[in-house]
């Protein structure tokens, strides 16, 4: 069965070389991102991988569904490609409805390698999502490490309330100790009635 035939396609095409010219043996996949519902034709397409081999040219061309087309859910989908051979790379691509003539190389929408010897100068998909589950744990942590200090700072300032209470308790408390302690001529036989013979 082919796809349904509201659903637009934009072609991949590419050629592989390595650094003597030499074409490329090996393959290339692209696998959806998402599980596609067609909103017209109720067909679901599974994000199943499409698995291309280079030809003896080193080349491919494989047609792709339109990463924004309106007629598939949901709409701005990537799909993952894989380079499956020595060398390859993983990174992700859009393929929007509007690339003009409906064919794209490779080469034009995946990411450039420039090495000056510290690395790559880029970050693939797989990279990019394992970077930002770091962040959001770091994130988390900073969120965790907010409400505790302001637990602290709450328990502190009740701490603070407490001793100002017991300061000001020990201050009525002395001056009631030393009200007693200037009247205690008047206060011991009130206090100690001497008994009659």
């Amino acid at each position: 069965m082919a796809l349904p035939a509201n659903l637009t396609t934009i072609t991949v095409t590419g050629t592989y070389i390595d650094i003597s010219g030499n074409p490329i043996a090996g393959q290339v996949k692209f696998t959806p991102r998402a599980v596609l519902r067609n909103v017209t034709s109720d067909v679901i397409i599974i994000n199943s991988t499409i698995t291309v081999t280079l030809d003896a040219n080193g080349s491919f061309s494989q047609a792709l569904v339109a990463t924004d087309d309106t007629d598939a859910a949901p709409v701005d989908f990537t799909y993952k490609v894989e380079e499956a051979f020595v060398g390859g790379r993983t990174f992700d691509i859009a393929l929007p409805a509007a690339t003009a003539g409906g064919t794209i190389d490779i080469a034009d929408i995946s990411p450039a390698l420039a090495d000056d010897g510290s690395g790559s100068l880029y970050v693939d998909n797989d990279d990019y999502i394992a970077l930002e589950a770091r962040v959001t744990v770091v994130e988390a942590l900073a969120t965790n490490a907010n409400d505790l200090l302001d637990d602290i700072e709450t328990e502190l300032n009740a701490a603070i309330a407490y001793s100002n209470t017991a300061v000001a308790l020990i201050g009525d408390y002395t001056r009631a100790l030393t009200a007693i302690s200037d009247n205690r001529t008047g206060i011991m036989p009130l206090l100690f009635p001497s008994k009659s013979a």
